[in-house]
């Protein structure tokens, strides 16, 4: 059995959350390959390291006259990778990454690069608490020049790579081009990033596990509830950034299967990256530690 493991933001957004992952990963050897989201929201009140970057390259791109916000900001983010790894016990220091990311910021080099830091160092922290071998995503993952995923070049580049690798983290998110610049999916990528490397590897199972039961993108808390007993069900595909629904016989839109109508958060299929490659995709609850099946999507999504 080979499994590919995708985890979501909330589910590393601090080192209990780590060692909570490390033991499920560790649960099964079947669990080779990992795909980690940057560290997510500790409490609700908190701010996800995502929109911490977006927000220091905001004032890194204003020059001088935001030196100060820049520096501060930037600070406050190590600390949060540095309070990952003083919980774990780790002898690693991200000073170089964090050099590299200040003079990278300085260039302006871009939204997308500022963005994919946070799956990059998650991904060095991942690999060096489990012992697997850290693949950075620019190097296996590739888009066009025009910022198009170049699903057959991965495919090739990916699975050569990862042939000979026995346990390997792969940052979810980001890829890059062939000028090196780097390239996001939209938000939500990592899931697209676990299909890929599953389709790459023939895992016999892709699970996604975040830290609440359910799927599909969508705040469950910013959706109606039409028709009792049925959850209101929102689609964001991943490419056409399109929004739809599923709606019943009667017009109401619903969950569709009744497994779905106790999800707390909604989310497309995650293999659309893996198409043409049949892996069987679960959802696991990083609190719960019980999966949810996700058999027949296509069907649910069709329509």
């Amino acid at each position: 059995m080979k499994k590919v493991v995708k985890f979501g933001g909330s589910s590393l957004a601090s080192a209990e959350q780590f060692k909570k992952v490390g033991n499920i990963i560790r649960k099964e050897e079947s669990r080779r390959y990992v795909i980690p989201s940057a560290p997510g929201k500790r409490t609700p009140d908190d701010t996800k390291v995502t929109d911490m970057l977006y927000s220091c390259y905001g004032q890194a791109i204003l020059g001088e006259d935001a030196e100060k916000d820049f520096e501060e900001q930037l600070e406050a983010i190590k600390e949060r990778y540095n309070s990952i790894i003083r919980g774990l016990d780790l002898e690693l220091s991200l000073d170089e990454e964090f050099k590299t990311i200040r003079t990278n910021f300085s260039k302006k080099i871009g939204r997308d690069y500022a963005a994919s830091r946070g799956e990059y160092l998650n991904g060095i922290i991942m690999a060096a608490y489990l012992g697997y071998e850290f693949i950075d995503a620019a190097e296996v993952i590739v888009f066009d020049e025009n910022g198009n995923f170049d699903g057959d070049k991965t495919h090739e580049i990916l699975s050569a790579r990862l042939e000979n690798t026995e346990r390997a983290v792969i940052p979810g998110f980001y890829g890059a081009k062939p000028d090196g610049s780097i390239q996001t999916f939209s938000r939500g990528g990592s899931d697209i990033t676990g299909s890929i490397v599953a389709k790459a590897v023939h895992a016999d199972m892709y699970e996604n596990w975040t830290d609440v039961s359910g799927f599909l993108i969508a705040d469950p808390c910013e959706l109606s509830v039409t028709g009792q007993g049925h959850a209101a069900c929102l689609l964001r595909h991943h490419h056409r950034q399109a929004v739809r629904g599923l709606a019943d016989p009667q017009g109401r839109t619903v969950s569709g299967p009744q497994v779905l109508a106790d999800a707390q958060i909604i989310r497309q299929r995650q293999i659309t990256g893996g198409r043409g490659y049949p892996v069987p995709p679960y959802d696991h609850s990083t609190v719960m530690q019980r999966g949810v099946v996700l058999e027949n999507i296509d069907q649910q999504l069709a329509g």
